[in-house]
């Protein structure tokens, strides 16, 4: 590699379908085929990467590091969704919401079942 050539490269990324991704782009080769690489920053300082093919490309603009987080800022990285993950049962259930317990909703469920024999 030429000394003269960035070894580090921030761009947003146009995709098909009216899609934009912006981060740290690179070339990687997967599965016998070059991928476009672009390492997405997300706000806990790490990164979401994604591999797209050249045909999902539309274009591509190189910017500075600090325009291309700005833009991946606008609309993060999704990366696997946790209710994915979930529904395989490698995650426990969620907690209620709010401090909520199970224990304070069966209270208030069984409340509603007691008859107090003012109706007939």
């Amino acid at each position: 590699m030429s000394e003269g050539l960035q070894t580090e490269r921030w761009a947003v990324v146009a995709l098909m379908g009216h899609r934009q991704v912006a981060g740290r782009v690179s070339e990687e080769l997967f599965a016998g085929t070059p991928m476009c690489r672009v390492d997405i920053p997300l706000a806990d300082g790490t990164f979401s990467t994604r591999l797209f093919g050249g045909s999902a490309l539309y274009e591509i603009t190189f910017v500075e590091e600090p325009v291309a987080r700005a833009v991946a800022g606008r609309d993060p990285a999704h990366p696997i969704g946790a209710w994915s993950v979930r529904s395989l049962g490698l995650l426990p259930a969620p907690e209620p919401p709010f401090g909520e317990s199970d224990d304070l909703v069966d209270e208030f469920a069984a409340e509603g079942d007691e008859d107090d024999g003012d109706e007939p």
